[in-house]
């Protein structure tokens, strides 16, 4: 029942019994079997007043109760609509907050360039290596071509190699009591090679670069795998240096399984790439052209265009999930409206910081404690399906998104089970 109907029920009621009082001095002072009072008006008077006075003290007590009960609603709903737009005020902040985040990452990505040297030929038919300069969006594609060349030319230091070559061993325990991997079934070895290569892009191979690597690569990895892939990865010059053609020349003496064959150094046997380390590379290859100070590395790094970009697009994520005042639904379509921003290379790009080590705190794994599972209300990159829009599901060779994030219902991959998985997660979700 309603104010309205409330209101509309208190005015019959008292027309009505205003009505029953005046008319009871006619009632009572009519000749009836019940009552007769005769004409002694003195007696009318007492009889009235000694019988009506209780129920009019009673009506004007009720009346005084409904008026001070309609001001105590009246009250009640002032401070409930006070409420609901502050509220509503509180939501406008954080939608106005959310769209100048909004801003600030389409800012962000259209301040993004990348210049690089490529082969091409001048009016005489020769080949030159010529500048282009790469803006926005399309360097993300670049940044993606240099992570699938470089997992191609490393690719024959990592074919055949077992997690307990790859992993020390206490990382790799704790990595198994993590309930994150035991509920998904990608490979620890692709964890690991994903990594690798994903710092190596990051932070590129000059001194300050490579230490940075080794950093984070110290704890958790043996230094017999990572090392001979930085020092391969070191080997390639940028496509304009005077070196690019003892790269080329020094690449192509690699041949399956590893091996090279010294014939092509020396005259002499099949060796193993370990000895070529030793015997080539360190010795002459790193002290001619590694060391070189006119050196620049064709892994350079994009530090200094993803760090800020995916700090600020972390941020904006936490932002939204961490508002109460929001429901799950309300939180899914802001972050939509993010991933709406996303190319399809930049949610490739997406993931693979995501497994990285770098942003593996996004979903996978924390930091200083790798055996605990995050919270599945911080399990961002599944909660609000940021990379639900990659076209493709194995990105190179044997690493697969839904290997990794198995319970996001991908455009490309329909998947009724998956379907199934997200109905009851977000019926969970807050």
């Amino acid at each position: 029942m309603n104010r309205k109907q409330l209101f509309l029920i208190g005015i019959i009621a008292f027309v009505v019994l205003n009505g029953f009082i005046c008319f009871m001095p006619y009632l009572l002072t009519r000749k009836s079997t019940f009552f007769d009072f005769g004409q002694n008006t003195g007696t009318i008077g007492d009889t009235i007043g000694g019988t009506m006075g209780p129920f009019i003290a009673i009506i004007a007590s009720i009346l005084t109760f409904l008026a001070f009960w309609v001001q105590y609603t009246a009250n009640e709903q002032q401070r409930t609509d006070i409420k609901e737009e502050r509220l509503d005020k509180q939501k406008e902040g954080i939608e106005d907050r959310f769209f100048e985040l909004i801003k600030l990452h389409r800012d962000n990505v259209n301040e993004i360039t990348f210049t690089y040297y490529e082969p091409k030929k001048n009016s005489s038919g020769a080949l030159e290596i010529k500048e282009f300069t790469a803006a926005n969006r399309k360097v993300f594609k670049l940044i993606l071509d240099q992570f699938e060349q470089l997992h191609s030319e490393v690719s024959f230091l990592i074919t055949g190699k077992l997690e307990t070559d790859i992993y020390l061993p206490n990382y790799r325990e704790d990595l198994y009591k993590n309930k994150t991997f035991t509920s998904r079934p990608f490979s620890l070895v692709n964890y690991a090679v994903v990594d690798i290569l994903y710092l190596i892009i990051f932070f590129g191979l000059d001194k300050k670069g490579r230490r940075t690597i080794e950093n984070f690569l110290i704890d958790r990895y043996n230094a017999d795998f990572y090392e001979p892939i930085l020092h391969w990865a070191s080997l390639k010059p940028v496509k304009e240096s005077d070196f690019w053609d003892n790269w080329i020349w020094f690449n192509q003496m690699k041949i399956h399984n590893g091996f090279v064959k010294r014939t092509e150094i020396d005259k002499s046997e099949f060796i193993s790439e370990t000895q070529i380390w030793s015997d080539h590379w360190d010795d002459e290859y790193q002290k001619k052209y590694y060391l070189n100070t006119g050196y620049y590395k064709y892994y350079g790094g994009h530090q200094f265009r993803l760090g800020h970009y995916f700090r600020h697009l972390f941020q904006t994520i936490t932002y939204i999930n961490e508002q109460k005042l929001l429901t799950y639904n309300d939180k899914y379509s802001y972050i939509r409206v993010l991933r709406g921003q996303l190319s399809t290379h930049e949610q490739i790009i997406y993931f693979l910081n995501s497994v990285s080590i770098l942003g593996r705190i996004t979903e996978l794994e924390l930091r200083n404690s790798p055996h605990k599972a995050i919270d599945l209300n911080q399990r961002l990159i599944t909660k609000y399906k940021l990379i639900r829009n990659i076209p493709n599901d194995i990105i190179i060779d044997s690493i697969k998104v839904s290997s990794f994030y198995p319970d996001i219902d991908y455009e490309a991959i329909p998947d009724d089970k998956v379907l199934e998985r997200r109905m009851r997660f977000d019926s969970t979700y807050t």
